[in-house]
């Protein structure tokens, strides 16, 4: 007798993980490990005593849908879990969540598809009479406390705990407001009932002292991926389809995959559209990829953009245009609006989960920035041609930092140099500067980076150590200025504003957009390590 073999995945849902079966989801389960191993060890630990409830925060796409999808099946085939404990899933938006009542009938109505999922439909005939039965009750008050009952009534006749596995959970909690403490209440002194909730924006009712939430939940925050973790879950996904083709290209082309992930500050979702391409052939560069992942995302952010009123719209626009953290003083500028109808629109898109509140070093006033990084690039490669070009040279700076020549040539540069040629001058130019003469040393590196020259990976790597020994010997204000005399400022952003770091301090970073403030870490990382040092 053969062992089988499960078949290849025909496909990886991008929006719609919960259409994947339990055997699909464990096999492309890689990003979200550590907290999913740690919310379920919590649940373990709390099987015979009251339970901690959870939030997982993150912005859209990054992972929290298929992370409570994860814990479902981990209760499921883990004995003391299964033992005790009964998930409940939920659809992804409770439309019609109005009273505490509704959602308490949501939870009836879920333990009747559970049950049916676990082959115990002679129940269900019977929940369905009682959801009937409770909704029919006129009065609020008694709808809401014969719904808890009912639902408290079957925990108790099933013999388990009911873990809600709540997505969108303050779409919920905002439809509660008014009942906000009487659900902490049941939170709070019912051990039959666990919320494990996922939101994309901060709970306004967790950060208030004044109100229900204050405090409450284990807070699990879902940041962007490492290089580490995208290089896992590719190869993870690269297993589950037996895709020979995008293992091929993930050891051929890393640097493809590190750009695109550090454009998108490891977005998940996004790390599944780079597959896609990759397994349907997509061959080509980087700046192709981020086109052809642009295009994938359009219809999705055009229809997320255009649904808001059209003060919020400019608000987006000058965000994702101004890049970096911006104020709101900032904003009133950029789009001639009054400070407090920007920051009345700010409030509702963070609370949405498109915009996010950061600190700005130096400054008391809150920085302002688009909370899903992708969607910022998509805006900037939509925006006029010098703001395409503007995204067009950093995405070929981080080229150029990756060493990638196998991704082709993504630059747009003037002049070719014979490569031996330019990194003679660069070493004779870092041989100046190391013995403290930059006025000898200058006119060689102007000659070199004044033709606009397209490097292979050894003077990439010259220059570099050149600019290493330019900081270690106190010429980085000269040599910024002759970056900004021959017209590189914009070209190698990245590399100015690292000198733009050593000579103001580690918390200037701070004050750019991530995946800058990324590109700026990985040059001094080169160049200048001890710069980074607070």
């Amino acid at each position: 007798m053969t062992d089988s073999v499960e078949p290849p995945l025909r496909g990886i849902p991008i929006y719609n993980p919960q259409l994947m079966s339990r055997e699909e989801l464990l096999r492309v389960f890689v990003a979200r490990q550590e907290e999913f191993t740690r919310i379920v060890d919590q649940l373990r630990r709390e099987v015979a005593a009251q339970p901690q409830h959870h939030l997982i925060v993150g912005a859209r796409g990054m992972g929290k849908t298929t992370l409570l999808a994860r814990i479902r099946h981990a209760i499921a085939d883990d004995a003391l879990l299964a033992r005790h404990c009964l998930p409940l899933v939920f659809p992804e938006e409770q439309y019609n969540v109005g009273s505490l009542a509704d959602f308490w009938l949501n939870c009836i109505d879920a333990l009747a598809d559970m049950l049916e999922v676990m082959n115990r439909a002679e129940h269900v005939d019977g929940l369905d009479r009682d959801i009937a039965r409770v909704s029919a009750i006129p009065v609020e008050a008694e709808r809401r406390r014969s719904a808890l009952e009912l639902l408290c009534k079957l925990a108790e006749q099933f013999d388990r705990r009911l873990v809600l596995l709540v997505d969108n959970v303050d779409m919920v909690l905002d439809r509660l407001e008014r009942d906000e403490w009487a659900l902490r209440e049941v939170l709070s002194s019912e051990p039959r009932i666990q919320l494990i909730g996922a939101t994309s924006a901060p709970l306004e009712s967790y950060y208030r002292h004044d109100r229900a939430f204050y405090d409450f939940f284990r807070v699990h925050h879902l940041t962007g991926l490492t290089d580490v973790e995208t290089f896992m879950m590719l190869h993870g996904l690269a297993a589950a389809t037996d895709s020979a083709r995008v293992e091929r290209l993930l050891k051929e082309g890393p640097g493809r995959i590190k750009t695109i992930r550090l454009m998108s500050g490891g977005n998940p979702r996004t790390v599944v559209l780079m597959f896609t391409l990759l397994e349907l052939g997509a061959d080509g560069d980087v700046r192709t990829d981020l086109e052809r992942l642009l295009d994938l995302c359009t219809p999705l952010y055009k229809q997320r953009i255009e649904a808001l009123p059209t003060q919020a719209q400019q608000i987006i626009d000058a965000l994702a245009m101004h890049w970096h953290p911006a104020t709101a003083a900032d904003l009133a500028e950029a789009i001639h609006l009054k400070i407090n109808a920007i920051s009345s629109q700010l409030e509702r898109l963070v609370k949405d989960g498109m915009v996010e509140k950061v600190t700005i070093p130096g400054s008391s006033r809150l920085g302002f920035q688009i909370a899903e990084r992708f969607f910022n690039t998509w805006c900037l490669m939509r925006a006029s041609r010098r703001v395409r070009r503007r995204l067009a040279w950093f995405v070929e700076f981080l080229r150029m930092l990756f060493g990638l020549d196998e991704l082709g040539q993504a630059g747009t540069t003037a002049m070719r140099l014979d490569g031996e040629a330019a990194t003679h001058a660069l070493t004779s130019a870092t041989e100046l500067v190391a013995r403290g003469e930059w006025s000898s040393a200058e006119p060689y590196a102007r000659r070199i980076l004044g033709g606009g020259s397209e490097f292979s990976d050894a003077t990439w790597a010259e220059l570099l150590r050149f600019f290493t020994e330019v900081i270690d010997h106190g010429f980085h204000k000269e040599a910024r200025a002759m970056l900004v005399s021959l017209g590189l400022a914009e070209r190698w952003l990245p590399l100015v504003h690292a000198l733009d770091v050593v000579a103001r301090g580690p918390q200037l970073l701070g004050t750019f957009a991530p995946e800058m403030r990324e590109a700026i870490r990985l040059v001094l990382v080169r160049v200048a390590p001890t710069a980074l040092e607070a």
